[in-house]
């Protein structure tokens, strides 16, 4: 993974501020191209794989804008500590 490249998207319900998503998604991409992993996670749910939030990526749903990891890796790691093992 040395090559990749990680992209952060909130998802966001009413009621969420930018810091606080209902849902943290992540887009991986490997320098070559050759791969694209977009996966989401929230505070009870560890990451799962689904390729259906492209929509969230590309900007065709509402509810999503790109979120700095600077913002999205401490609320991930607050996060894991809820997740089931």
């Amino acid at each position: 993974m040395s090559n990749t490249t990680i992209t952060y998207y909130g998802k966001y319900g009413v009621s969420d501020g930018l810091d606080n998503p209902a849902a943290i998604i992540r887009m991986i991409n490997d320098a070559e191209g050759d791969s694209l992993t977009i996966e989401i996670c929230n505070p009870g749910s560890a990451w799962r794989e689904d390729n259906e939030l492209m929509r969230y990526v590309w900007g065709l749903s509402d509810g999503s804008y790109p979120l700095d990891a600077k913002i999205a890796v401490p609320i991930i790691s607050e996060w894991k500590e809820n997740w089931p093992i």
